[in-house]
């Protein structure tokens, strides 16, 4: 079930977070996913974000900006069975998005091929300022 996002499910979003950054992004230091914690915590409490619930366990959550999607995290145990795609799907039709933009780690490239899969596009290659890591934007828009 995707549903709304309750400051109940924080800690659990959070350890996901990290988990994940710590499983997909290999080649950055962990510290760096360390030092931003706390700002990441606050922003998820403050920003547009849902979560897949499945038995009353938080299995992945997706934050947006608007049109950009911040963030997509699923826990790692989890990937490959549907949660992302689900997430995505609830973004699109739910919640009746015209248009999503990302940024994806080039070396990520798990979480590229599973963009295209669901019909982004790649856009640009940019690199990230705070990082030096290229990023992909990626664009989907509906047909």
């Amino acid at each position: 079930m995707i549903r709304e996002f309750k400051i109940d499910d924080l800690d659990e979003v959070m350890r996901i977070w990290l988990n994940a950054n710590f499983q997909a992004h290999f080649f950055i230091d962990m510290m760096y996913w360390e030092r931003n914690k706390e700002s990441v915590r606050k922003m998820i409490s403050e920003a547009e974000v849902y979560v897949c619930d499945v038995n009353g366990s938080v299995q992945g959550f997706i934050g947006l900006q608007g049109n950009y999607v911040a963030g997509m995290f699923v826990k790692p145990e989890m990937q490959n069975r549907g949660v992302g795609c689900d997430l995505l799907d609830y973004v699109k039709n739910t919640k009746k998005k015209r248009k999503l933009e990302l940024d994806v780690y080039q070396k990520n490239w798990a979480a590229v091929r599973f963009y295209v899969s669901q019909g982004f596009d790649e856009v640009e290659i940019t690199r990230d300022p705070n990082t030096g890591e290229n990023q992909v934007r990626m664009v989907w828009e509906r047909g």
